[in-house]
């Protein structure tokens, strides 16, 4: 007989392995780290499947914007461009601008007219 009981990632707070989802008293089900250090557990959910649908959804973290050093370290490498010309674009830097997209920034506008980051923050516009 196949075993029904969701698979679930490690504990994002220790990676311990050993995480359990149970029903919690006939009623609510629940997912818990059995690690000694740690012990965290989720709310209670309708269901086991909730339980490790929660257990597992982890957190993306926000993009942050990329300093002037790191778009010069970027020179020759992909970023996205947050501007009037949002987009994926490969960097070239001289004469104190960056070239993305055909389009010339210059550096020293760098977060106050664009911004430059290694991944496409959510609510931006794509190509």
């Amino acid at each position: 007989m196949p075993d029904k009981t969701p698979k679930v990632l490690p504990c994002p707070f220790c990676g311990s392995k050993g995480v359990a989802i149970a029903p919690e008293g006939r009623r609510l089900a629940f997912a818990t780290c059995e690690s000694d250090e740690c012990a965290v557990v989720t709310k209670g959910y309708s269901t086991i499947e909730e339980a490790s649908a929660a257990w597992n959804r982890r957190a993306v973290p926000k993009p942050e914007p990329l300093t002037q050093e790191q778009v010069l370290d970027m020179n020759g490498g992909w970023v996205w461009v947050a501007a009037y010309n949002d987009g994926w674009g490969y960097v070239r830097y001289y004469d104190g601008y960056v070239e993305v997209n055909h389009m010339r920034h210059l550096l020293d506008a760098l977060g106050k007219t664009w911004l430059a980051y290694t991944t496409k923050p959510e609510g931006t516009d794509g190509r």
